[in-house]
């Protein structure tokens, strides 16, 4: 499928990077007309591995808007809870900004409603905002067609029953807007013995508007608590809100197909109505100048491979992925699950493409290791070869004080940040064959701490801070956004990549900046502060 507002062809990424070091004095006339080198490197290579998958799973869009309250905003970046600098969390801005923004684009639906997440379902605050944009909408005489789906991990969410849901949800609604709606509910779950069900987070609405991330709609994590979750989403309209309802229909065509086996999935809908594998959407005309490219995955289970892809990756192995028994390792040595997974060759193309530094923050990087890899040696790989050519990286991931029982049921998977650094020095290591010249290289360019969202080292009750980002940004140009872990995790994800410098600007001051004013504290390399405890 052709790329919307497709733009001149693609050329080589060192073309692009020379062209772009040269045009960098000059303003463009439009940021539609800015370079994008960051966008291009990714998608020449999602081209290479998935081809097949462009339009339903990935899709590069122009003319798209961050959705700010107000014209060059900065909320279109939803944190929560945004309180940074008090321990106490007292007020919080960034969670009530979320739910308000959830509110306002259901409200303004005219058709279609697709909303995904982890289960749970939606609680709480979360379910609030949802039933007043239903009922707003369908008091406006709207008819509307609403989906929402959770991805649920075997035994673990045996409790999630869709029928229930759907009970309470119509309930909530009351018969005069619940007789407006046509209403699937469904529990999936793609894979037990690869651990795969869907894991997005996507509140879509009439395919021109999108909210994403890493936020589940969960009130006892996120809401009702005195230690709530750090986490953050975007929000934007234009084509690239199409591409996220398209990626929806990808689970549910799957979904529906399989609603009689009770195994992988639960299924429920309003009366009279059946199971709905695609939306109605018309196309949505362009509302800005940002460019986008949307990017989703598969999983295991949905589809074995891309057939058109001849992509043949080179698959290296690390000794210090495996711990004892391990089950089949996707993320490190599957060729066919790369194709249909092309989120994760995006992620490590977008970290490549970085020619200065790099910021990674999320939960973690490492997987819970048994029974999954320790971690993806190729994004590895990338990080260590920008690491001996002087690129900085900055990482900062959830305190390991979060470490949970069940893998990441407690917001950590590592006991100490040192299982990151000597992995990474050991990447470093097989590059250059020296381990003296790895650890300098750490040495020189790494960042290296763990979450604080205040000067405190712990929320007010005393609980360790958890941070649940999926967000990597590049060169203070580029940034990803969505739901998919930089750690070996084969749910089914999404997200985008944006490549505005205005943007990343304003997720810098808003974000990375308070977020190192107080996680580097724990810092256990920084090179700026000669910081090296390798």
């Amino acid at each position: 499928m052709a790329r919307t507002a497709r733009t001149a062809a693609l050329v080589s990424t060192t073309a692009l990077t020379l062209g772009f070091s040269l045009l960098g004095a000059t303003a463009p006339a439009s940021a539609a007309d800015a370079p994008t080198p960051h966008l291009d490197s990714i998608e020449q290579t999602l081209r290479q591995v998935s081809p097949g998958l462009e339009g339903s799973v990935w899709e590069r869009t122009s003319g798209n808007r961050l959705g700010s309250s107000e014209p060059g905003g900065a909320d279109w970046l939803l944190q929560t809870p945004g309180c940074w600098g008090d321990a106490a969390c007292v007020d919080r801005p960034g969670s009530r900004r979320l739910l308000e923004k959830m509110r306002q684009d259901i409200a303004g639906a005219r058709q279609t409603v697709d909303i995904s997440t982890l289960a749970p379902f939606p609680n709480g605050g979360y379910q609030e905002a949802i039933v007043a944009g239903l009922r707003e909408s369908a008091q406006k005489g709207n008819r509307l067609k609403v989906r929402i789906m959770v991805g649920a991990a075997p035994i673990y969410h045996s409790t999630v029953i869709p029928s229930s849901y759907r009970d309470e949800l119509l309930a909530k609604l009351g018969p005069a807007a619940a007789g407006n709606i046509t209403l699937n509910v469904a529990s999936m779950t793609t894979s037990k013995t690869d651990f795969s069900w869907n894991h997005s987070k996507l509140v879509v609405v009439d395919g021109s508007s999108v909210i994403t991330g890493g936020i589940n709609s969960w009130k006892d994590d996120y809401l009702e608590t005195s230690h709530p979750v750090s986490d953050v989403d975007l929000a934007l309209s234009g084509p690239a809100a199409g591409s996220a309802g398209r990626y929806l229909d990808s689970l549910w065509d799957w979904t529906c197909r399989n609603k009689s086996n009770w195994s992988s999935v639960w299924f429920a809908a309003s009366p009279g109505a059946g199971c709905m594998p695609s939306l109605p959407r018309p196309a949505s005309p362009p509302a800005g100048d940002v460019p986008a490219l949307a990017v989703g995955g598969l999983g295991v289970g949905i589809r074995q491979n891309d057939p058109t892809s001849s992509f043949r990756p080179v698959l290296p192995t690390a000794g210090d992925t495996k711990c004892g028994i391990g089950i089949h390792d996707n993320t490190n040595a599957d060729r066919d699950y790369d194709t249909v997974n092309p989120e994760e060759s995006a992620l490590r193309a977008l970290v490549s493409s970085a020619t200065s530094h790099i910021e990674i923050s999320q939960q973690d990087v490492h997987a819970t290791c048994p029974p999954l890899p320790r971690y993806d040696v190729r994004l590895y790989d990338a990080l260590a070869q920008k690491l001996t050519s002087g690129v900085k990286v900055r990482i900062v991931v959830s305190d390991p004080a979060n470490r949970g029982t069940i893998g990441s049921g407690g917001y950590s998977q590592i006991k100490s940040l040192s299982e990151v650094s000597d992995a990474l020095r050991g990447r470093v290591a097989a590059l250059t064959g020296d381990g003296a010249r790895a650890r300098t290289a750490l040495c020189e360019n790494l960042q290296l701490a763990t979450f604080r969202a205040s000067d405190q080292p712990t929320w007010a009750d005393g609980k360790p801070y958890a941070q649940h980002h999926k967000l990597v940004s590049v060169d203070g140009s580029a940034f990803y956004i969505g739901s998919k872990n930089l750690y070996p995790s084969w749910l089914q994800d999404f997200g985008y990549v944006v490549e505005s410098p205005a943007a990343a600007a304003q997720l810098k001051s808003d974000l990375l900046d308070p977020q190192w004013r107080y996680s580097q504290t724990t810092a256990t390399y920084d090179y700026t502060r000669g910081l090296c405890q390798g």
